[in-house]
């Protein structure tokens, strides 16, 4: 071995005490305790923080309204069917080939479920007719009383599935049902795909018989502390629920839509703005070999004191995310493998697995139709990797953002 030159110096013995290798974690004042929450992002990490002991547990329950308030704008997970009854597959990577959690959900995961609104799981109960609202991440629910049609709905003849009236297709919360107990919950049902309000603090149902409204619902969302709805015609009504019966105003759109756009969807931009999608298939005939083939997209804009939609053809840093559950969009460059100016989308099942019995397997004949479309490129990328999941459960992948809410 050569000899460089260089003189080893003895390295000197530092005396650790014992208080700084093991600290008293449990004792760390509040305000220090505080400032370390607050810098935490990740829904795992906070979990993590919340159990350490009962002081780090105080903190981070006294963080959770702050949390929850904000919710909506974080990073959507990804909920698929586990191979269990009572779990399901949470996907938190956008390129869904690592980083998963496995639920321990409250209820049976294999049922159908028609919203994720504010982290809760909306399912409805053909047995009871009610809806339950589950948080998968609390393993809380809460039960919604009975759901009752209108005699003049009810139609004895189409009684039998795939007919019945109850045919839920979509529900939405306007907040979280434990920190606001006087939330609404808008729900698209029945054949002609009608619209009922359920108000949390009277514990009552109205069904929705404005004139105007004779069917036909795609989407609803609940938007500037209105509920919106868009029809198959492309016309959007704008609902104040404490007065559900009256459109407050109505968009109709001025160009007719093509035959081949068989979704469409209502989502708010991380901006605040309304933006309309349109999902058109590569072929509207064949319903078992459809897959999509472009997304259009518009944005509601006062354009020298007119409301009208205009085209939106980048949508710059911004990623949607659309599902027959739910759907809502990010800023892009805030999360990592999350691409900008692209929408991440579900397939659509609309009017397939939401016609058969509760209590018969999900099955899927539109290809598994997930993946991200790029804007840009006008390129779709879909996710094989989650197939073999899709065939576990009798539910399509729901995105899902994350609360924390506790009673």
């Amino acid at each position: 071995m050569y000899n460089l030159g260089i003189k080893r110096k003895r390295a000197k013995k530092i005396e650790v005490s014992k208080s700084s290798i093991n600290p008293d974690w449990a004792n760390i004042g509040i305000d220090i305790l505080t400032v370390i929450e607050r810098k935490i992002n990740s829904i795992y990490d906070y979990l993590s923080f919340s159990v350490v002991c009962k002081n780090w547990n105080v903190v981070a329950i006294q963080s959770r309204r702050r949390r929850m308030i904000g919710s909506n704008k974080d990073k959507p997970l990804l909920l698929l069917p586990g191979d269990k009854f009572d779990k399901g597959i949470v996907y938190h990577n956008l390129d869904f080939d690592q980083g998963f959690t496995r639920l321990n959900l409250p209820r049976d995961f294999p049922r159908k479920y028609y919203g994720s609104s504010h982290g809760w799981l909306i399912e409805f109960d053909c047995t009871s007719f009610c809806f339950f609202l589950i948080n998968p991440f609390t393993c809380q629910v809460v039960r919604v009383p009975t759901f009752i049609l209108p005699a003049s709905t009810v139609n004895y003849n189409d009684m039998r599935w795939p007919y019945t009236p109850y045919n839920i297709l979509k529900a939405v919360l306007s907040a979280d049902p434990l920190a606001f107990p006087n939330y609404f919950m808008m729900v698209i049902y029945g054949r002609k795909k009608k619209l009922a309000l359920f108000q949390g603090s009277l514990q009552k149902w109205t069904h929705l018989e404005n004139e105007q409204l004779y069917g036909g619902m795609h989407d609803i969302i609940h938007y500037k502390n209105r509920f919106h709805s868009i029809d198959e015609d492309g016309r959007v009504f704008a609902f104040n629920p404490s007065h559900p019966q009256s459109c407050d105003y109505i968009f109709i759109p001025r160009e007719r839509y093509d035959s081949k756009i068989k979704r469409k969807y209502l989502v708010e931009s991380p901006e605040g703005d309304l933006l309309k999608i349109l999902r058109v298939p590569n072929d509207p005939v064949t319903r078992h070999s459809q897959r999509t083939l472009r997304f259009d997209i518009w944005k509601l804009l006062e354009v020298e004191g007119v409301t009208e939609w205009v085209a939106v053809e980048n949508l710059g840093d911004v990623a949607l995310f659309l599902g027959d559950n739910h759907s809502l969009s990010v800023v892009a460059s805030n999360y990592s493998n999350c691409y900008k100016n692209s929408v991440y989308f579900t397939f659509e099942a609309l009017e397939g697995h939401r016609l058969a019995r509760p209590d018969e397997p999900f099955k899927s004949n539109w290809h598994l139709d997930t993946g991200m479309f790029k804007l840009g490129n006008a390129r779709a990328r879909v996710f094989k990797k989650l197939h073999p999941l899709f065939r576990l459960g009798k539910t399509p992948p729901i995105w899902i953002v994350p609360t924390l809410i506790t009673s």
